[in-house]
């Protein structure tokens, strides 16, 4: 094989595609979010709060989106385990309206953005670009 193949076989593969992990407990809105994301590209795993965590150790997800009001871990404590443990994963929060003071602190604790349902692909697609940047 010459010079000129082997770029040829190299800029031929396939571009690796963007894990997204989304940590959400099956809401109305879960199967709208994850039809966006991969709509968009992205490789998508879904889990619950609970196994978040272990989840993402073993997906390694380029960035996380967690639903703001789930069952189990209350997102805070998640948000504290997640960070200690993938510190370089950045992760999205997303949720109805809540009271500004819960998101600053959610926020405060390293999240990187918050999102408010109803979202738009638009909003989600600049947010995770955003974040895939950061």
């Amino acid at each position: 094989m010459d010079e000129t193949s082997k770029a040829a076989d190299v800029t031929d593969a396939p571009a690796a595609r963007t894990k997204v992990l989304i940590v959400d407990h099956g809401t109305t809105v879960l199967p709208s979010i994850v039809q966006i994301v991969n709509d968009l590209g992205h490789e998508v795993q879904v889990c619950a709060s609970g196994i978040a965590v272990i989840v993402a150790e073993g997906y390694r997800p380029d960035v996380a989106i967690f639903d703001i009001a789930m069952p189990g871990p209350y997102t805070c404590d998640l948000l504290t385990d997640f960070r200690r443990a993938l510190p370089h994963i950045p992760v999205v929060l997303m949720g109805l309206q809540v009271d500004a003071r819960t998101v600053e602190h959610l926020l405060n604790k390293e999240a990187f953005a918050y999102i408010t349902k109803p979202f738009t692909p638009a909003l989600i697609a600049g947010t995770l670009d955003a974040a895939l940047r950061a």
